[in-house]
């Protein structure tokens, strides 16, 4: 884990019972949290940053357990220390603002903030956090008792700007203030989504075309889309003797079409050396041309991308447009995993209408000679 310069968190607050286990309070060991993502993150929706920390002031939700004596395992309870799913709830507190500079500086900026049991023996903690945090942070959690931590469900929406990162960390086991760096507990988490990316171009010979001096040809893609992608996640987090284990897979048959469409028809010129990306058409990626998608498999005739595209001609001929429609899985990358930024590039090559001939040589009749 990425190793992070930490802070002690000083507040004053005396709390009593939390569930079955009684918490003596005797000094100003405040529990803060600092996080730490192994790839770019999407930090809200709508939004692409890259780097492997949060948005300064970005927002967690954390749960925790007291377990007291004993070691956490997977999931006997709920958790019964830190847990309001966004909510205020009178006795917990979930939702942590992350520090502004940098992020994964230690934050106590919860409320009511927390403290450090002195009894540590019999007040051992455990903790998770999920992104993004929230009233209404686009999935919904199950605490489970029989064999799983957490159960988590997701539904992508169609729209790019309504998408989020979905991420959880690593479950932090049996803690205690003299186990940490001044009471901080630091949160990895994992992305659970796939980051789609679509990218346009033309081939070489198209290229040629386009470039052509005088009043050349155009060709501009309109639309292009993945349709019958399924949109429904479910997230499994188990854990056994320290190590979590995430997974994301598909939940259900339902299915969405993701439109990658540009806001007006993109001209292709020039880019057989320097493709696009949709929707946006810039020569990087910007903000929303990130789809985070459910992990998925791939399958003939399933998943399909349509692409729109028109050309025009310099001499007044009626323009032509167009729709092709493949399958995804005809693509190198079989399935779409967690964690995973896949980027695809669709090459439009036109097929010029070309001719050749050839000569039907002359018939000999050769005339008998006749005299005069």
């Amino acid at each position: 884990m990425k190793k992070i310069s930490l802070l002690a968190a000083l507040a004053v607050l005396v709390f009593g019972a939390c569930s079955k286990y009684d918490v003596k309070q005797k000094d100003t060991r405040a529990i803060g949290f600092g996080t730490y993502v192994p790839t770019s993150t999407k930090a809200a929706a709508g939004s692409v940053l890259s780097g492997t920390n949060f948005a300064a002031n970005a927002q967690i939700n954390v749960y925790a357990w007291n377990t007291g004596a004993s070691v956490y395992a997977q999931s006997t309870t709920a958790p019964n220390f830190m847990n309001n799913d966004g909510q205020s709830v009178a006795g917990h507190g979930s939702v942590v603002t992350l520090s502004a500079s940098p992020a994964s500086t230690p934050s106590s900026n919860y409320t009511p903030v927390k403290f450090w049991p002195s009894d540590e023996v019999n007040n051992k903690l455990s903790f998770i956090g999920f992104y993004p945090a929230g009233a209404n942070p686009g999935y919904a959690l199950t605490w489970t008792t029989s064999g799983d931590v957490v159960n988590g469900s997701i539904t992508v929406p169609a729209a790019s700007a309504s998408q989020i990162d979905f991420m959880v960390s690593d479950v932090e086991n049996d803690k205690v203030y003299s186990g940490t760096t001044n009471g901080n507990v630091a949160l990895k988490f994992h992305h659970l989504m796939s980051q789609i990316l679509v990218k346009v171009q033309t081939d070489a010979a198209t290229d040629v075309f386009l470039n052509a001096g005088g009043t050349p040809h155009t060709l501009k893609v309109s639309a292009l889309s993945f349709t019958a992608i399924k949109n429904k996640g479910k997230l499994t987090t188990t854990y056994n003797t320290g190590a979590s284990t995430h997974t994301m897979a598909v939940d259900g048959a339902t299915t969405e079409t993701y439109v990658f469409s540009p806001a007006s028809p993109l001209d292709l010129k020039g880019t057989s050396t320097a493709a696009k990306y949709l929707p946006g058409g810039g020569g990087s990626a910007a903000i929303g041309d990130a789809y985070l998608l459910v992990p998925q498999a791939l399958a003939a005739g399933a998943q399909k991308v349509s692409v729109t595209y028109t050309i025009t001609y310099p001499d007044g001929t009626p323009a032509q447009t167009m729709t092709v429609t493949k399958d995804l899985y005809d693509g190198s990358v079989k399935s779409w995993g967690k964690n995973q930024k896949i980027t695809y590039t669709f090459v439009i090559g036109l097929k010029p209408i070309t001719f050749t001939s050839t000569l039907t040589d002359w018939d000999n009749v050769n005339v008998d000679p006749f005299s005069f």
